[in-house]
């Protein structure tokens, strides 16, 4: 990680009681159903802790089976730039920056390749229109011609939109913003 990069989350992992004490004062508030939170939580076989931010699988949290006859391959999108820089969440955007990186290309190739290895016959490919993900599964499609008229862009499988974090990178925010209690710790601050 470059150096200034370094100082930067040292800076903002100094001021995690900051942000614990915004936190705490967030779920004191009235803007936060505790009660709600976990019942919806609950009813998809969650558990959540509202205190502490903590969402895990519930205890008796057991896959969904799909009622029709069908298999279903999700495959992620490669590695983009926003991947790379310390980011809150890329979100429903389509920047330069959200594109497929060289790394992100190949992964999409060895995904194809993956795909063609296990000798499928697709009834019909979903791709989001961002091209980020669109690109990696046309890295499969574009292989086989015969996939043309059964390739379709759906928006509703593009990433979720997050608002003011859409795209926000970590090290802009301040240092006392809530959202370090979560993600510093899973991705850019302890690598």
């Amino acid at each position: 990680m470059p150096p200034d990069l370094v100082e930067r989350y040292a800076t903002i992992a100094a001021a995690r009681p900051q942000q614990e004490a915004k936190y705490a004062a967030w779920i004191a508030s009235d803007e936060v159903n505790e009660a709600s939170l976990t019942a919806q939580a609950a009813a998809v076989g969650l558990t959540v802790d509202v205190p502490s931010g903590h969402v895990s699988l519930g205890a008796d949290f057991e896959a969904k089976r799909l009622p029709l006859c069908f298999d279903l391959i999700y495959c992620r999108h490669g590695k983009t730039t926003g991947n790379t820089e310390p980011r809150v969440y890329q979100g429903y955007v389509d920047e330069p920056n959200n594109a497929l990186n060289d790394i992100g290309k190949q992964q999409a190739e060895d995904a194809a390749d993956k795909l063609d290895g296990m000798q499928l016959t697709p009834d019909l490919i979903v791709l989001s229109p961002l091209s980020r993900a669109a690109e990696t599964g046309r890295a499969y499609a574009k292989r086989h011609a015969e996939l043309a008229a059964k390739t379709e862009e759906w928006d509703d499988s593009a990433e979720m939109r997050f608002g003011a974090w859409d795209n926000k990178m970590v090290k802009d925010l301040e240092d006392d913003n809530i959202c370090h209690l979560f993600y510093l710790a899973q991705n850019a601050g302890e690598r």
